[in-house]
């Protein structure tokens, strides 16, 4: 039997779809479709030097990429139409291993993901009218996020001031945590960012647990404190 053709759609060909320009439509003797610019497909016609600049990757004095660096962004160019098939036809640019459907076809699913994934904590603040979402690694945190987990499930879902929620069931992908974050950074006019991507290890003591199953009293992670509790590794 034969096995279902698979493709890796990394953050870099993301990155680069996101970047792409779209062409003023066609016309004459067919209809005209909407289409990647081919002359300028990244803004200008230097190609390779648009890559290195949208992927960061370094250039020779002459602004050129060489070597291995060359040949990495060509390969991945290359690849761009099967991504951007890939991403209209799911509609997410989640990074990924996918899966065509059927044989030829445009169809594609999303077979495991890449990256880390991310639990939601929500924070309702009625007090300045907003909802912020946090985002937490859950590689690492597992027991510590149980328990904040355990903590809340003890607040009074009906008397408290903001009311919090913290989602473990439904995990979400750095590349579609990015994409809220990103998104929220053009959009955001309030109080404090919507949507917030933490790094690190959360470290909550037992007596912190405790403030937070308890909302009458302090508050230990009001208004986005959730931020101090992520300890980032020290170097040696």
């Amino acid at each position: 039997m034969t096995q279902p053709e698979t493709f890796e759609l990394t953050p870099e060909l993301i990155r680069l779809l996101r970047a792409s320009v779209v062409a003023p439509q066609i016309t004459g003797d067919e209809h005209g479709a909407a289409a990647i610019d081919p002359k300028r497909p990244y803004g200008n016609s230097n190609v390779m030097g648009d890559i290195a600049e949208i992927l960061n990757l370094p250039t020779t004095d002459s602004g050129m990429l060489a070597g291995e660096d060359w040949t990495r962004a060509h390969l991945l160019h290359e690849a761009t139409p099967k991504a951007l098939q890939i991403v209209l036809s799911v509609g997410s640019f989640q990074p990924g291993v996918y899966e065509r459907l059927t044989p030829y076809g445009t169809a594609w699913k999303l077979v495991s993901y890449l990256g880390p994934l991310y639990a939601t904590l929500t924070e309702i603040n009625e007090h300045e009218g907003e909802t912020w979402r946090y985002y937490i690694p859950i590689t690492g945190n597992e027991d510590a996020l149980t328990a904040l987990a355990d903590a809340l499930a003890q607040r009074d879902d009906y008397g408290g001031e903001p009311q919090y929620e913290l989602d473990l069931e439904n995990p979400v992908p750095e590349g579609e945590v990015d994409v809220l974050v990103e998104r929220g950074s053009v959009d955001d006019c309030g109080y404090m960012a919507a949507h917030q991507k933490l790094a690190g290890k959360l470290v909550l003591t037992p007596e912190q647990l405790g403030e937070i199953a308890d909302d009458m009293g302090a508050d230990p992670i009001y208004k986005g404190q959730i931020r101090d509790f992520m300890k980032q590794d020290q170097p040696a």
